[in-house]
């Protein structure tokens, strides 16, 4: 039985990359899909708890002005089995996933 798992990259080219490395590998293509982050826009009590605690705290004191870096791209791949798990991993790992 197939399994779906999940990883996060922070570039999409990296995410792309990892795609076609599994397809090299043997993986079918519609077992491997590149899902792109699309940053949400905030809304207005989120914009405005954020103001307030940026107000409250000094600039760049305590880190929190700078963005949070969040992962561009999420690929999922189907994997059959524990070897084709680890086949995987390895080659996401090597372009720099992370866990999901």
């Amino acid at each position: 039985m197939a399994k779906t798992i999940h990883r996060n990259f922070k570039e999409i080219a990296d995410a792309e990359q990892a795609r076609a490395a599994l397809l090299n590998a043997g993986w079918r293509a519609a077992a491997v899909q590149v899902n792109r982050h699309e940053a949400r826009q905030a809304d207005t009590s989120t914009s405005a708890v954020r103001n307030l605690f940026d107000s409250l705290t000094p600039d760049a004191a305590d880190h929190t002005d700078q963005p949070l870096a969040s992962p561009a791209a999420l690929l999922s791949v189907d994997v059959d089995d524990d070897v084709h798990r680890e086949q995987a991993d390895a080659i996401m790992r090597h372009y720099g996933a992370s866990e999901a």
